[in-house]
């Protein structure tokens, strides 16, 4: 029987533990060592789906975020507006 990688630390056995290790190397925490381990205990074609995890999760989280960003400040800037007098008083 293969042993789980780090002394059973690392694993895909259930539901809770994949996601999680799965969102360790998304943000790009430790992937590499994880990686590594998971070709050691299993088998080098590992580094495949770690590199495409990597690519495509980091990619979605990236762009995640600066909506959420681009969303905060379009909802303060609507927040903020020119009184009529200031306006009024710029040049033209």
């Amino acid at each position: 029987m293969i042993e789980n990688a780090n002394y059973g630390l690392i694993n895909f056995d259930t539901i809770g533990w994949s996601i999680l290790q799965v969102f360790q190397c998304v943000t790009m925490e430790g992937w590499s060592s994880t990686m590594i381990m998971i070709q050691e205990s299993f088998s080098y074609y590992a580094c495949f789906y770690f590199i495409i995890l990597i690519f495509i999760g980091t990619f979605f989280l990236m762009n995640l975020n600066l909506a959420i960003i681009r969303t905060k400040f379009d909802e303060a800037s609507k927040e903020v507006s020119i009184p009529e007098t200031a306006v009024k008083a710029l040049p033209e």
